[in-house]
Order: structure tokens, then C-alpha cells, then sequence
């Protein structure tokens, strides 16, 4: 009891902010029967119930997906006649990724799909800058690597790499793609991560935001290849891609992959949370014990998938 006790402090006050450890959920509905036309789309909580319909019906359903709680998750979708996913299931065991037909008692039919979306961050194909001006792909990013970031007003500048999330994974996961050209038509680009991480909202204050709240006109800060300081950007449009991921953490917590100015932690806790919690693994890092920074990052994700992890989580 005591040891449950004590790893359950050890997730609380130094695993929360290393990743989201959740999976969340994205269900969209389609008029065609290769699920492209009039999508729209909910995210949610994994087991959570959604209200969903479609563009060529009136009516509302409930929906619930339940996914696997892994870095490569999958699952079923079952939808009911009610929005609190009551009533006799409509359809049910829809697998992860396919396009299903609904046939509702009431209303026209339409199709359904779901994605199971693990929170772990970018995408190994993206790419970061590096002091010495050499450009990597996220997944040949090291320990010790001074990569691109930003101080706290939006100045460029280069952090220390102390922890490199999920190596040696290559299962894809689901991941959001976000495109983005810059207010003054100087550049444009994407970055590909996951719904949960966050992406700085404001120039010279910590603020960020989810990637899952992300959507076309938003506002994100990106850094130009000559430029010394962050510019304002607008988002162009939003898509679903399935890379392998990494993530990456960063002695100042922040980075910027693909051009744009995102932080090392999701949105578990509050930045400036996260930062006092991930403290205590920087000055491991300092004082050469990596190897026990790595051992902690991954016993509290194993932590985080047992019942006294998974409470604790919810609870938050």
C-alpha cells in the first residue's frame, strides 16, 4: 500500500506534465459512402458520450467510443437514438478507422467513422532546428541537443534537450495537422501533432492552447528561418494524418517544431504548472543522471495505465 502510495505521488507531482498519457476520441459523420462528403466532426474523452449528426439529417444521436489505452490505440463506436447514450444501440462495434452505414429508425441514412487518438505529442517526421544550423527530423533528436525555442517575450534562442519521449516506437497514431501562413505572406507551413499538445497563442506571455482547439482562422506564433523573434500566423486549415511520434522536452519547456512555437508538456496541467512540476527531473538531468530521468518518465506512464493511475487522472 505504501509503495501504491508513493508512485501515485511520483505520477501526481513529476509524471502529470511529461504527456497526457489519455486517448481521446474524434467520431465524424458523412453523407457518401466513402466517408468524404459533409464531414463533421466531435472530439471527446475516451468512453465519453458525444452527441453527433449529419448534414443531411434533423436528428441527434448519442455516441460512445471506447479505445484501447495505448500509443497505438484502437476500438468500437456504439450509437444511440438519445444524446445521453441511452436506448437500444442503433450500431454497434464500428472499428476504429472504417466508414459504416447508420441506419436510423427515423431519417436519412448517413455514414459514420471514428478515430482513437493516443496524446503523445509530434510527429517523428517533423523537423527542428538546431544551434549549429543543421535541421533534424524529430526522431534523431537526442539527449543533449540544443534545439530552437523561445524565451518568455517570443525571442528565439536555443534550449538543452533532457528527455526524449517514446524512442523506438514506430506504430502510427492519429495526429492533427495544422497549416498556417503568416500575417504578412512571408511564409507558411504545417505541423503535425497530437490533439492534446499546446501551441503558444501570444507573443511576449506563456499562453498556449490546445492543438484539439485549434481550427482555421486561429491565431498560433511561428519562427521564420532568419528571423530572431516569433511572428503572428494564421491557421489556414486543419487535417488528419497517421505518423509515428516523439516528443521532445526542453530545458526552458518550450521548442519550436515545424516553425511553430509550441511547448514540451500538453495540456494535463497549466504551463506554468508543469514547469514547478518538471523541476525536480531538470536538476537530475544537470547533475548527470539522465538514465534516472528516463527511468521516472517511464514508470509513470506504466503507473498511469494501471487502476490507482488511471484514478488519479481522472480526478484532475
Amino acid at each position: 500500500m505504501k509503495f501504491e502510495w508513493f508512485s501515485t505521488l511520483v505520477l501526481v507531482f513529476l509524471g502529470l506534465s511529461l504527456s497526457a498519457y489519455g486517448v481521446s476520441v474524434k467520431i465524424c459523420t458523412y453523407t457518401d459512402t466513402s466517408c468524404s462528403s459533409n464531414e463533421q466532426c466531435v472530439e471527446g474523452d475516451n468512453g465519453s458520450c458525444l452527441t453527433v449528426s449529419a448534414e443531411n439529417t434533423s436528428e441527434e444521436y448519442g455516441a460512445r467510443a471506447e479505445c484501447t489505452d495505448s500509443d497505438d490505440p484502437s476500438g468500437v463506436l456504439a450509437l444511440f437514438p438519445n444524446t445521453d447514450c441511452s436506448g437500444s444501440v442503433i450500431i454497434d462495434a464500428v472499428v476504429d478507422g472504417f466508414c459504416s452505414v447508420v441506419n436510423p429508425l427515423s431519417g436519412s441514412n448517413f455514414f459514420v467513422r471514428f478515430e482513437c487518438q493516443a496524446d503523445v505529442c509530434f510527429s517523428a517526421y517533423s523537423s527542428v532546428r538546431m544551434s549549429d544550423g543543421e535541421t533534424k527530423r524529430v526522431q534523431d533528436v537526442e539527449v543533449g541537443d540544443s534545439v530552437e525555442s523561445v524565451d518568455s517575450r517570443g525571442r528565439r534562442t536555443f534550449s538543452e534537450v533532457y528527455l526524449v519521449q517514446h524512442e523506438g516506437k514506430a506504430s502510427a497514431t492519429t495526429l492533427r495537422q495544422i497549416h498556417y501562413s503568416t500575417v504578412d505572406g512571408r511564409g507558411s507551413g504545417a505541423i503535425t501533432l497530437s490533439g492534446a499538445h499546446m501551441l503558444r497563442s501570444a507573443k511576449e506571455e506563456d499562453a498556449f492552447v490546445s492543438a484539439k482547439s485549434i481550427e482555421k482562422g486561429s491565431t498560433i506564433f511561428v519562427v521564420l528561418q532568419d528571423d530572431m523573434e516569433a511572428t503572428e500566423a494564421l491557421v489556414t486549415g486543419v487535417s488528419s494524418v497517421r505518423h509515428p511520434v516523439r516528443n521532445i522536452h526542453t530545458m526552458n519547456d518550450r521548442i519550436v517544431v515545424d516553425g511553430v512555437v509550441a511547448s514540451s508538456t500538453t495540456e494535463l496541467v497549466p504551463f506554468s504548472v508543469a514547469r514547478l512540476l518538471l523541476a525536480p527531473l531538470k536538476l537530475l538531468y544537470k547533475i548527470g543522471l539522465h538514465k534516472v530521468v528516463t527511468h521516472i518518465d517511464a514508470h509513470a506512464h506504466e503507473l498511469a495505465k494501471t487502476s490507482t493511475g488511471r484514478k488519479v487522472l481522472s480526478r484532475l
